[in-house]
């Protein structure tokens, strides 16, 4: 699933494709060097690269991870055992079990907008009660003050994702683009409405992601500030340190560290089904995440409030230890370098950008390859080195195709070149 970096006038300046380790910036990057993009550039990748983070280093990022990679392994056992395949694959329909999960995933989701300019929003404690009886996202009330005009909306895990990620941008860009309310700003608005209003936006970003340490993230957001009301004294650090050690009620796992450790093995092993092959570089990022919440530590929180966050410092030790999804941006593609010659980490790249070129075309209804703009938008560019000779295959019919690319190495992979396909 995509998160977008979506601004007020409809301009789309990024991308991250959770599920297969992918960005995308819709401009151009120059270089890779990420601290020395001016601030605009960097808000925008950092807005991005926190999404990447959110959902490999949250006890909700992994287990909706986890789902959506065990919904790729059985679309890559479909492949397997059956000469004719029918496009677009309905797989879902086929497994009740994973439709109920990823549907439940979508009731967590809430809104993505409301139909009015919301300044003021009335929560009623039922509500939250009904949603974490039924495990759907919280019912909310939208006021607009000036108008007295009111609407109803849901507020979920897309609310948190992208208040926090914007707070995460603003670190680096102190005047980003104007986002919508909803779901930009949707945090916000609830924590200045509070008695006592919280408007420290380090305090914020911990509360959104001590948020997703629950598997309902908007109902999760009601028990941390509860937490906060306890606690008053305790900053973004101690609030999650304080989570973390916290006991749950959970069959395998006694608090949320080991929760998460639980579910990222889990999402290891359904990615490694999915594509086919063991993960290498991500395997070690994993670790690191394992390592620190083992320790009720957050690499990511120290270096927001003990260091200078936008520094060439602290991005590369925070690019370092979460590792680096594939970039891909207008001028160039980008994949993570390790000093460990071992650690290939194009190998995890490919592999999982195989994954996605052919989820995503064997799912959809758009017969051209999904890499079809943009070989087409290089096709003529003198200082573009490396080209895929295009076909007609590429509009469609692609299993078909004689001429090497990303999408036939990746038919391949999945030995697709060998089915009977129809659509």
């Amino acid at each position: 699933m995509g998160f977008w970096d979506l601004l007020d006038n409809g301009d789309v300046l990024g991308r991250c494709e959770t599920n297969f380790f992918h960005i995308y910036i819709y401009r151009d990057l120059h270089n890779s060097d990420f601290s020395e993009y001016e601030d605009s550039l960097k808000g925008t990748f950092m807005h991005e690269y926190l999404h990447y983070i959110q959902f490999v280093n949250t006890v909700f990022g992994v287990s909706y991870g986890t789902v959506y990679s065990n919904y790729f392994s059985y679309c890559v056992e479909h492949f397997r055992n059956n000469e004719k395949i029918e496009l677009p694959l309905n797989i879902r329909t086929e497994n009740p079990t994973l439709d109920i999960l990823i549907s439940k995933y979508l009731r967590l989701k809430g809104s993505k907008t409301c139909s009015i300019e919301v300044d003021k929003i009335i929560i009623e404690p039922s509500d939250i009660d009904l949603a974490r009886a039924e495990n759907t996202a919280v019912k909310f009330k939208g006021v607009n003050s000036k108008n007295e005009e009111s609407d109803s909306f849901q507020f979920g895990y897309l609310s948190i994702v992208e208040n926090m990620a914007l707070i995460f941008q603003m670190f680096f860009d102190k005047s980003p683009p104007e986002h919508p309310l909803v779901p930009y700003h949707t945090i916000d608005i609830i924590l200045n409405s509070l008695p006592i209003p919280i408007t420290d936006k380090k305090l914020i970003f911990s509360i959104c992601l001590c948020s997703l340490m629950f598997e309902n993230p908007a109902v999760g957001f009601f028990d941390v500030l509860d937490i906060l009301k306890a606690n008053p004294g305790y900053d973004g650090i101690k609030l999650y340190k304080h989570l973390l050690a916290s006991k749950i009620k959970h069959e395998s796992c006694s608090t949320l560290s080991e929760l998460f450790c639980f579910l990222i093995d889990q999402y290891k092993a359904n990615i490694e089904s999915a594509i086919c092959s063991e993960l290498n570089y991500f395997s070690k990022v994993f670790e690191n995440c394992k390592s620190e919440i083992q320790n009720n530590e957050s690499l990511l929180l120290r270096l927001i409030y003990d260091t200078e966050i936008n520094s060439k410092e602290s991005i590369v030790t925070l690019t370092n230890y979460y590792g680096l999804p594939l970039i891909e941006a207008n001028d160039l593609t980008l994949m993570a370098k390790s000093p460990n010659p071992n650690d290939k980490p194009h190998l995890d790249m490919a592999n999982l950008r195989g994954l996605e070129l052919v989820i995503n075309r064997f799912t959809s209804k758009d017969r051209k390859c999904p890499m079809y703009q943009k070989c087409n938008s290089m096709l003529y560019k003198d200082d573009i080195l490396t080209k895929f000779e295009m076909s007609s295959e590429c509009l469609d019919e692609q299993w078909k195709k004689q001429e090497v690319c990303l999408m036939t190495i990746s038919l391949q992979k999945y030995k697709l070149d060998e089915k009977v396909i129809s659509q």
